[in-house]
């Protein structure tokens, strides 16, 4: 019988990389948020409806219940609003260059 993967268990995060990807995409969420309900007079209803999403991962996003949302409901959510996102990869920095900057 085939092992079932263990999957990571999210709870804290130890690297800083990981820890700057979610405030980022907090932040885009924020930004999100607030395009929907200025520019396009949307309610959190009508956002969901528009990205696919249901109601209650919209609310939990929006009332930041959500700790570690997923890059893929972010990116529903961009489009909703009219947005197109594009992930990249980031170069990694050396820890010489971080220790280099910081000082």
């Amino acid at each position: 019988m085939a092992r079932k993967p263990k999957l990571k268990v999210v709870d804290s995060f130890s690297s800083s990389e990981e820890k700057q990807y979610f405030r980022c995409l907090h932040r885009l969420l924020d930004e999100i948020f607030k395009e929907a309900t200025n520019n396009f007079e949307m309610t959190w209803k009508e956002l969901a409806e528009q990205s696919g999403l249901t109601y209650i991962t919209v609310k939990k996003l929006g009332d930041r219940d959500t700790r570690y949302p997923r890059f893929f409901t972010v990116f529903k959510l961009a489009e909703a609003v009219g947005w197109q996102l594009t992930l990249t990869a980031g170069k990694k920095i050396s820890k010489k260059t971080k220790m280099k900057a910081a000082s």
